[in-house]
């Protein structure tokens, strides 16, 4: 499933309606994240309702999700441009052609896929050794 903060917005109300639906069950769970969730969302009213209507509002929430989530692909291509209309727009000099950037993004997403990690260790006898992965 391609990310889009479109998309993260439907993904965070259910986890915020989730969370409010297992505290009015007497579930221990983080009150700081239900804060931030609520904040970030601009949500509230959990800690006043019962636990019919977090429950409404949670299966209204996965209804959303399932049926917007078929726009990812365009928002996530959305997202992606408007990424490179920023780094053209800053001007510095590898972001000059918006034709190079998005091959660069697509060169940097696999180099982080096949990351090389090395470390430098001390054995027992005091030598160094390169160790990798």
């Amino acid at each position: 499933m391609p990310w889009s903060p479109r998309l993260q917005v439907y993904r965070d109300t259910i986890e915020y309606w989730l969370r409010v639906v297992k505290l009015r069950k007497h579930v221990d769970i983080s009150r700081k994240v239900l804060k931030r969730l609520a904040r970030r969302l601009h949500i509230y009213k959990g800690y006043n309702i019962g636990r019919e209507y977090a429950g409404l509002k949670l299966q209204e929430g996965n209804q959303t999700y399932y049926k917007e989530r078929e726009n990812t692909r365009a928002w996530r291509y959305e997202h992606n441009q408007s990424l490179v209309d920023a780094l053209v727009a800053e001007g510095k000099a590898g972001n000059s052609s918006a034709e190079q950037i998005p091959a660069r993004m697509k060169r940097e997403k696999t180099a982080i896929k096949h990351a090389f990690l090395k470390a430098v260790a001390t054995n027992a006898a005091g030598v160094d050794e390169e160790l990798d992965s």
